[in-house]
């Protein structure tokens, strides 16, 4: 037995009004092509779905049942129908979405709490790594969004859009000369410090030596830190001074002084980056939230 869930549609319809004319009047039909669809339908099941009383139809215990069958799966239909046009308009769904651990340990907590509330029927997952693993997700698609950052030097190979500036600062242990002064540093004025940089290539480190060597000093480096936690406790212990994004002074220690950078030094520019091939309708609340959070 094959049941055809628009012929049983129409056999509910006769059931709920008690006539082949007010069934074929509601759905657009000829009282003939309603007479017809019901009798193939019982035809197929075996059974009479119908009463003929002169006074209308009657449902037999099979045609109830059809009549309630029929109802709830309109009912779960019309859910789904709900539940599809909420994620296209991007209320509700699932989002991926990517960041870099400054960010992560800074603005991420508030970024998570907005959107939760803004909207609770979106399941929010994120991954926090280096930019260089947060592009490689984007491009095969494991992230739906991601934000990233870029030097002046650098490009984003993914579509991008612009988000914020993220400055460049000095990290300076309390007490230092130039700690107390007014107004953005020049790096020249540090060209006799030890540096503390951060380790295994990073842009940070790159940024130093580009900046240094414009000014025509040789940085001498004193420690290469994993993280800019690291950096911060050397530089606090008077084993030199760093460059840093400001981003990453969101929590700072108390034995630090953050000095503002001038031109002399370039600032990073933070990205929102997603896949080329595809994008997910969440991903648009999101870049919204992010843009009136950290949007320049």
């Amino acid at each position: 037995m094959k049941l055809d869930i628009e012929k049983l549609r129409v056999v509910a319809q006769v059931g709920r009004v008690g006539s082949m004319t007010a069934a074929a009047r509601s759905l657009h039909l000829t009282p003939s092509a309603v007479s017809q669809t019901v009798q193939r339908v019982e035809s197929a099941i075996g059974l009479a779905l119908f009463e003929r009383r002169p006074h209308g139809m009657v449902l037999t215990d099979a045609g109830e049942r059809v009549v309630r069958r029929v109802s709830l799966m309109e009912a779960q239909l019309a859910q789904l129908e709900n539940e599809l046009r909420s994620v296209a308009q991007g209320r509700s769904g699932h989002l991926s979405l990517g960041v870099f651990p400054t960010l992560a340990s800074s603005l991420l907590p508030r970024i998570v709490m907005d959107f939760s509330k803004q909207h609770p029927d979106i399941a929010l997952n994120v991954r926090s790594t280096r930019v260089a693993a947060l592009r490689s997700l984007v491009a095969s698609g494991e992230l739906d969004l991601a934000i990233t950052w870029t030097y002046p030097w650098l490009t984003e190979s993914s579509p991008a859009q612009a988000l914020r500036t993220d400055p460049t600062v000095v990290l300076l242990p309390v007490g230092h000369p130039i700690g107390d002064e007014a107004g953005p540093v020049n790096v020249a004025r540090l060209a006799d410090e030890a540096w503390v940089c951060r380790s295994d290539g990073h842009e940070i480190t790159e940024l130093l030596h580009r900046a240094s060597a414009h000014c025509n000093f040789t940085p001498r480096i004193a420690m290469l830190a994993n993280d800019y936690q690291e950096t911060q406790a050397m530089v606090a212990a008077g084993l030199g001074v760093a460059l840093a994004p400001k981003l990453s002074t969101t929590t700072c220690r108390a034995d630090i002084v953050v000095r503002d950078m001038d031109d002399s030094v370039p600032s990073r520019q933070l990205h929102l980056v997603r896949p080329s091939n595809r994008s997910s309708p969440a991903v648009e609340p999101m870049i919204e939230l992010l843009r009136n959070l950290l949007g320049d």
